[in-house]
């Protein structure tokens, strides 16, 4: 998970998989999601850090990746929607907000946060292609790599 993070663009050489920008990204974020989980059980159980803390604090490795991708323009020149793109940097970094800081509805961000992310990790499993579109990629740029990183 942190090597798909960290090195999306090699990460997929290990399986001689040549990959796209667009797959590239869709490993980074997979890496990403991958390391909030480790985040949050290492916060929970190895530390003194409260559950909502700990999913506060999983979400900025993942928020940061999709901030600098908007940024630097990787996620528009791979075809992606960019409203779709700041929508979801929007509810991240509310959710991250909410758990860091204690908030009275804390609990119903990271809930929602968390169907959310199971609707949509149920939409790439057994639709990949549906879930790229539902995210604003352009058809032109889904790739046979990019739907299976997808799934």
């Amino acid at each position: 998970g942190a090597y798909s993070y960290l090195a999306p663009n090699k990460s997929m050489r290990l399986y001689n998989i040549t990959d796209d920008k667009l797959s590239t990204l869709l490993t980074e974020a997979t890496g990403g999601y991958f390391l909030m989980y480790a985040i949050t059980a290492y916060g929970v159980l190895f530390t003194d850090m409260s559950t909502i803390k700990a999913i506060g604090a999983a979400q900025i490795p993942i928020t940061v990746s999709n901030l600098r991708n908007i940024l630097n323009g990787d996620l528009e020149s791979s075809g992606c929607s960019m409203p779709a793109q700041w929508v979801n940097l929007a509810i991240e970094s509310f959710v991250a907000y909410a758990c860091l800081s204690g908030a009275d509805y804390a609990t119903t961000a990271a809930k929602a946060r968390a169907v959310y992310m199971g609707l949509a990790a149920i939409q790439c499993r057994f639709a990949p292609e549906a879930a790229l579109e539902t995210w604003g990629v352009y058809s032109n740029h889904r790739s046979p790599v990019a739907i299976f990183e997808a799934k």
